[in-house]
């Protein structure tokens, strides 16, 4: 949140600045991956900063629902879907392939199993752990 902002000095004068993420990768706004050919060196607004987190959503949204269709799924299971890919990409998603075969066939402990797992769950463990404790927190079938 806006503690972590503060603290890596990324908002400043009400502008969102590039840092570097926890795999020291370029960032911005709230959490924005700077891709090839983009370039923030005066930062952003607010404003645009909600803007891109906007376009950033749906994006997430389109594509964790053509990896793993959302409908039907526990709300949960799919704001889950859609934070991995907003966190991972689908490229990073696509790659949970047990996990995925574990979503469909509604087996949300096995799900938690196989992100508990994962390089990722090295990576970021407190959010991955929060997943994997949400997951099996649901009724099976």
């Amino acid at each position: 949140g806006g503690e972590h902002a503060q603290k890596n000095k990324s908002f400043k004068n009400n502008r969102f600045y590039t840092y570097e993420d926890s795999l020291d990768k370029k960032t911005i706004g709230y959490g924005h991956l700077v891709r090839q050919g983009e370039s923030f060196p005066d930062g952003m607004t607010v404003d645009a900063a909600n803007q891109l987190l906007k376009r950033d959503l749906d994006m997430a949204v389109n594509d964790a629902n053509s990896w793993i269709a959302l409908s039907g799924k526990p709300g949960e299971v799919q704001l889950i879907l859609i934070e991995m890919v907003y966190q991972l990409g689908k490229g990073g998603a696509c790659g949970f392939k047990k996990f995925a075969a574990a979503i469909e066939r509604r087996d949300y402990f096995a799900a938690a199993q196989e992100l508990r797992a994962s390089t990722w769950h090295t990576q970021t463990p407190n959010r991955v752990e929060e997943y994997a404790s949400v997951l099996e927190s649901l009724p099976r079938g």
